[in-house]
C-alpha cells in the first residue's frame, strides 16, 4: 500500500481490521495492494455462530455453528459439506479415495448410480449375500461355481438329442 495515499472508503488500497465486542464480530481484509497473489476476507460473527474465510478468487471455507454446518468449496464449485448428520460432496471430475490398508463402508443401503462400473482386483473379490439379483444376463468366458468349472455350453435333451438352448452369448 502506498502510505502517501489516503484510505478509500471501500477499503479496497489497503488492509482492514474490524473488532466490536458490542456487535459481536471480527472482520480482516487483505487486499492485493503490494503484489498480493490474492486479497482475502475472514469475518466471524458472533451473535450468529458464523465464521467464513474466502479469498478474491471465490475459494471459500466456512463454519456455521448454530445450525451445525461445516463446508468449503473451491473456485471450481468443488465442494465438501457436513451439514448436520449429513455428509455431501461434490466434484465436476473425480473424487478419490486412497488408503494403505483398507477403506470400509458400511450403512443400511449403498446405492451407486453410473454409466460405467469397473472393478479391478489384483487379489481376489468375493460377494458373500444371502440373495442376489440380477437383472440383465451375465456372460463369462469361463467361471467355477461350487468347485466346477463352467464354460460356455448347452445341455442336449435325454431323448432326442436336441439342445435344450443356445449358449448365452456375449
Amino acid at each position: 500500500a502506498d502510505p502517501s495515499e489516503p484510505l478509500k472508503e471501500d477499503y479496497s488500497n489497503g488492509y482492514f481490521i474490524s473488532l466490536s465486542s458490542h456487535d459481536k464480530h471480527l472482520h480482516v481484509r487483505m487486499n492485493q495492494v503490494d503484489g498480493e497473489f490474492t486479497g482475502y476476507t475472514f469475518e466471524v460473527d458472533g451473535k450468529e455462530g458464523y465464521a467464513q474465510l474466502k479469498d478474491d478468487l471465490n475459494n471459500t471455507l466456512y463454519i456455521d455453528s448454530r445450525n451445525t454446518f461445516v463446508g468449503f468449496e473451491n473456485a471450481d464449485e468443488t465442494l465438501c459439506v457436513a451439514r448436520k448428520q449429513d455428509l455431501f460432496m461434490f466434484a465436476h471430475r473425480n473424487i478419490e479415495l486412497t488408503a494403505e490398508d483398507t477403506i470400509l463402508m458400511k450403512c443400511e443401503s449403498l446405492i451407486q448410480q453410473c454409466v460405467n462400473y469397473s472393478c479391478t482386483a489384483t487379489g481376489s473379490y468375493s460377494v458373500d449375500t444371502p440373495n442376489a439379483v440380477f437383472s440383465t444376463k451375465i456372460t463369462s468366458p469361463k467361471a467355477e461355481l461350487g468347485g466346477i468349472e463352467h464354460t460356455e455350453h448347452s445341455h442336449m435333451e435325454k431323448g432326442d438329442g436336441k439342445p435344450v438352448g443356445k449358449p448365452i452369448e456375449g
